[in-house]
């Protein structure tokens, strides 16, 4: 669990992933750098919430869905970037 660390600039997943917990990333205030390159279930609710300094996030596997508030007051979020071949089933609303 990552919540509330300061230090935490960039995160990189590169395998497959079921769900990670609610409020895992949640006000990283150094965060800048998503990139999750495996297939994952849901993003869950507030999962990157309060991240103000994120600017980038890369998805390059296939995602189900992401939920509300999943990434809210993500204030400095310039690219958000899918993969060629990507498939997004849902985003719930108030996802950003």
């Amino acid at each position: 669990l990552f919540k509330d660390c300061t230090n935490l600039k960039t995160v990189e997943i590169d395998c497959d992933v079921e769900e990670i917990n609610e409020d895992f990333f949640k006000n990283c205030t150094s965060l800048e750098e998503i990139e999750i390159k495996g297939d994952i279930k849901k993003i869950v609710e507030s999962m990157f919430e309060g991240n103000k300094k994120l600017k980038s996030v890369k998805l390059t596997g296939d995602i189900d869905e992401i939920v509300k508030n999943a990434f809210k007051e993500c204030t400095s979020l310039e690219t958000f970037e899918f993969g060629e071949k990507t498939k997004v089933k849902e985003i719930g609303e108030s996802a950003f």
